[in-house]
């Protein structure tokens, strides 16, 4: 495969039929490249495609048996894999410079000549969530059998998030669990609950890492508006300055600065953020657990002005409420904003 597609593509099945998209690649060539953009995969099936040394896809190498996916915001849905093998990393997925998400997805009986057998994760943030079973049967030559999170360099670390009920194989100690610069975590609901790369290291690899509880920040760079109605960004903030806030139900107010977390370091703390993009073209940008005021985007439904030939666009209401940024999905999340409820259109590690 390996098109060039739109910097917004979704694959799914026809819905008119029964069918499922079943892709049987028959050993003889390798699955999808995407770049560079925002896709969605769902209810479809990829077996036995293969990257071999002749097929390098794009500069990084023979890298992602079914999936290649570079600097893109990816989501997966339903999606099968199965008997893919890649000559270098990521014998089913090979992620680098985006966040993934991965919803009731199955990689099995996959293999890597490198790393990460199922999954291999590089500089960017992936989530495995609903009743996923990602890496049974898998196996890597050089470390993370089910998943490989991070590399070599400092900068190509990635956060792998696990949920409760996704399932990832155990594994011995000291060869599944591969210390590098990743994390690969437990997590239920925003909580961690363990590390998968420490003790028997399970089927994942990283390098142990920590856990973001406590780390809910903003973007420095971030801008508030204060009492006086100038703006002021994050990392200029004193104590008792008064900014605005909004409530849970929609409503702005003003409230004081009470405590600064990192005033001890100056106001000042290194971190990854997720950058979350909306249809109007706002940004903000947070870490993983920092919570934002979000609700499900209802689908857009089509109402005829009374009195008039034109057609209006509007939306069933849903109740908001306070989720994670880790948990915020392309083109399913809308979040609330100062002029109204707005759609998420791309989410990515900066």
């Amino acid at each position: 495969f390996g098109y060039s597609y739109p910097s917004r593509y979704t694959v799914q099945p026809d819905y008119s039929s029964s069918a499922r998209v079943i892709i049987d690649c028959e050993n003889q060539r390798p699955g999808w490249i995407l770049t560079s953009g925002t896709f969605t995969m769902r209810e479809i099936t990829l077996t036995r495609c293969k990257r071999t040394a002749r097929d390098n896809g794009t500069a990084d190498g023979p890298h992602g048996g079914c999936f290649q996916v570079k600097s893109a915001s990816s989501t997966f849905d339903r999606v099968n894999m199965s008997q893919c093998h890649a000559h270098g990393d990521g014998g089913g997925v090979w992620m680098t410079s985006n966040s993934g998400f991965f919803s009731n997805i199955t990689i099995e009986r996959s293999t890597a000549s490198q790393r990460g057998g199922g999954l291999f994760v590089s500089g960017g943030y992936a989530k495995i969530d609903g009743s996923s079973d990602l890496g049974r049967g898998c196996q890597a030559d050089q470390g993370g059998n089910a998943i490989y999170a991070g590399d070599s360099a400092p900068a190509d670390g990635a956060t792998v998030e696990v949920l409760m009920e996704a399932t990832v194989p155990d594994g011995p100690p000291g060869t599944e669990c591969y210390p590098d610069r990743g994390t690969v975590l437990r997590k239920d609901g925003s909580t961690t609950v363990d590390n998968l790369c420490e003790g028997s290291g399970g089927g994942a690899s990283g390098n142990g890492g920590s856990s973001s509880n406590g780390n809910e920040c903003f973007d420095g760079e971030a801008l508030v508006v204060t009492a006086d109605g100038s703006s002021k960004s994050m990392r200029q903030l004193s104590l008792d300055d008064r900014i605005q806030v909004i409530s849970a139900s929609g409503s702005l107010s003003f409230a004081t600065v009470i405590v600064l977390p990192h005033h001890h370091r100056g106001n000042v703390q290194t971190a990854r953020f997720i950058e979350i993009l909306t249809n109007s073209t706002r940004t903000i940008r947070l870490t993983p657990d920092h919570l934002i005021v979000a609700r499900p985007c209802p689908a857009r439904v089509a109402t005829r002005a009374e009195g008039t030939g034109r057609t209006t666009q509007g939306r069933s209401p849903l109740t908001s409420m306070l989720r994670t940024a880790s948990s915020v999905v392309p083109g399913e999340t809308c979040v609330d904003t100062v002029d109204g409820v707005e759609e998420v259109v791309r989410v990515r590690w900066v």
